[in-house]
Order: C-alpha cells, then sequence, then structure tokens
C-alpha cells in the first residue's frame, strides 16, 4: 500500500512501513514530468511519457451521408507503443447525415477495453540491481497510475477518461484508481424534430479492478442521458433546454441530475 504527501511516499506491507521515498515537488521537479532528463534510483527516467495513436478514416456514401471509423489506442512505455496491449483502446463508429436539421442527424457507436494492459506480470532486472534473474517481462501497464508520481489526479478526480471511477471515490483510503481494467460501450443519437434538437447518450461498462487489486464482485454501471433544446425566435442565436440523466451501478453509485439551460451562440454587437 502507498500513502504519499506533498512529495513522500510511504509503502506499508502487512501494516509496517517497507520504505519511504522523498520526491521533489519544485518547479524543476515539474519540469522534469515533461522534459525527462535524471534518472532515478530504478533502471528508467524521472518523469513518464503519455501518448495515444490515432486514426480516423471518412468515407462519403449515398446522398450525403458519411461514415467514420476511429481508434484511439493509449501508451504509456513501450510495450503500449508498440501495441503489446491487445485490443486496449477506443474504438468508435460514426454516422452523420448531410443536414443537421434531418430526424437522425448523428449516430456514434464506442467500445472502450483497457483489460490487457500488455498482462498482470511486469518483471525489469533494473528494478530490482541484486537479483539474478536477468529476463525481462513488460507487463502491469496500470493505466492511469504512475509508480513514482501516484496516481493521475486533481485533489483525487480523474484526468482523463470519466470511464475509469476516480480515486475520489475509492471509501478505504486507496490512492490509485483501482477500476482501471474497464470495459465499456457507448452509444449517442442526435437529430431534429421540428424546430426541437434532441440528443440521446447512453452508456455501459464494467470494471474488474486494476491489476494488483481486484473488484470482488466486479462492478457494473448503466448511465442514460436525454436532452432537447429550442431555438427562442425573439432573440436569434438564443436556445432554452432541459435535460435530464440517470446513473444506476456501483462505478461509483447510483445518480440523477435534471438541468435547464439558456445559451447564447453567435456574435457580440
Amino acid at each position: 500500500m502507498r500513502v504519499a504527501d506533498r512529495g513522500t511516499t510511504t509503502y506499508y506491507r502487512d501494516g509496517e512501513i517497507a520504505k519511504v521515498e522523498h520526491r521533489g515537488h519544485k518547479v524543476a521537479d515539474f519540469i522534469k514530468i515533461l522534459a525527462p532528463v535524471e534518472k532515478g534510483a530504478e533502471d528508467y527516467v524521472l518523469g513518464n511519457t503519455l501518448g495515444t495513436w490515432d486514426l480516423k478514416a471518412t468515407a462519403v456514401v449515398r446522398g450525403g451521408w458519411s461514415l467514420s471509423g476511429y481508434f484511439q489506442w493509449i501508451w504509456e512505455d513501450g510495450s503500449g507503443m508498440a501495441k503489446l496491449n491487445g485490443w486496449d483502446g477506443l474504438w468508435g463508429i460514426e454516422l452523420k447525415a448531410p443536414s443537421a436539421a434531418a430526424i437522425v442527424s448523428g449516430v456514434v457507436v464506442e467500445y472502450l477495453d483497457l483489460t490487457n494492459q500488455s498482462g498482470p506480470i511486469h518483471w525489469a532486472p533494473g528494478d530490482h540491481p541484486s537479483t539474478s534473474i536477468t529476463s525481462e517481462a513488460t507487463g502491469a501497464d496500470d493505466y492511469y497510475n504512475n509508480a513514482y508520481y501516484n496516481a493521475y489526479a486533481y485533489y483525487g478526480m480523474g484526468m482523463g477518461r470519466a470511464t475509469v471511477m476516480s480515486p475520489l471515490y475509492n471509501t478505504d483510503g486507496y490512492m490509485s484508481y483501482i477500476g482501471n481494467r474497464t470495459r465499456g460501450i457507448h452509444v449517442g443519437v442526435e437529430g431534429r424534430i421540428g424546430r426541437v434538437g434532441y440528443r440521446v447518450l447512453a452508456g455501459w461498462r464494467k470494471a474488474y479492478g486494476n491489476g494488483y487489486e481486484a473488484m470482488i464482485p466486479a462492478r457494473r454501471s448503466t448511465s442514460l442521458m436525454a436532452e432537447a433544446s429550442m431555438p427562442l425566435r425573439s432573440v436569434p442565436g438564443v436556445r432554452i433546454g432541459v435535460q435530464g440523466a440517470i446513473d444506476r451501478g456501483r462505478l461509483p453509485a447510483n445518480a440523477s441530475a435534471a438541468a435547464v439551460s439558456l445559451t447564447y451562440s453567435g456574435l457580440w454587437r
């Protein structure tokens, strides 16, 4: 277990302190995150490398409709960059009508899989200077969790995909993402009926834990959002809208919400 406080990380094992590491938190230390130049005590350079492989292809079909397919493959190290993490990533299909005034002007279906993570086993001899085992096993990517800087979060709220439950919702004080081994599907439909525009979003996800801590049983969540808006004829550019949403499941809990909006789009003169 890790507990971090202002640059100091304390590691516990069986309830006792196993190791304490002090990390800098000055401006120069933040620069090293973006431009890794200093080697740490282990066999890697301080900082981290985050990115995605992104590709989108679009074809215009009969009647001016467009059909797109795309993917985003996230990576945090060499195994992800080399696509050794199987089908992990976001995969999507999008269909768009030639006119935004159509009854159905757009449909999107996305599938997210973060369950491979190059496998659960990681062994780098450089992390263990006294070891006699020279073989390497590249795995346990543990997305959104960093071995040196802890979880990518701001006051407990996740930075990245909202599909992965933030550490803020961990009820036991665990400071990392517990549910980053996640699968999910998202469907969205939008269009217009007369002067009323609408949007409906639905999603389902299931989390199994991370590579080190399992969720037993696995947690699920289903979400639904419906929105309608209409322009005001008396004030060009202004729309009034209503929105309702519900979550059902344990990622993190059941919830419901409603909103009324008044928006303006145009130039102020």
